[in-house]
C-alpha cells in the first residue's frame, strides 16, 4: 500500500494505492451508491463509508474517486487548500 498526499496551485490530494485483489470491474461504478459493497454478500461493511466520503468531499468542493489500471486499485481524495 502507497499513501501519498500532494498539494496543487489551491487543492490537496491524498492518494492510497494498493494492489490487492481490488474491487471486481463489475461493481466499481457502484461502490459509491448506499448499501453496495465490493463483493455482494460479504459482512465485512454496511456499504456506506464510501458513499458518506464522498458526499463529504462534495460538500466541501471535492472529490473522491477511484480508479484501476488492471494491477492496482487507486482511491483519490481531493479537497481544495486552506
Amino acid at each position: 500500500m502507497t499513501v501519498t498526499a500532494e498539494r496543487g496551485d489551491d487543492s490537496w490530494r491524498l492518494t492510497v494505492t494498493d494492489d490487492g485483489s481490488g474491487i471486481p470491474e463489475t461493481r466499481r461504478s457502484a461502490v459509491f451508491e448506499p448499501y453496495q459493497r465490493a463483493t455482494p454478500g460479504s459482512t465485512e461493511s454496511v456499504g456506506l463509508g464510501l458513499t458518506a466520503s464522498r458526499r463529504l468531499a462534495r460538500l466541501m468542493d471535492g472529490d473522491l474517486k477511484h480508479e484501476h489500471d488492471g494491477e492496482r486499485s487507486t482511491f483519490s481524495l481531493s479537497l481544495p487548500a486552506a
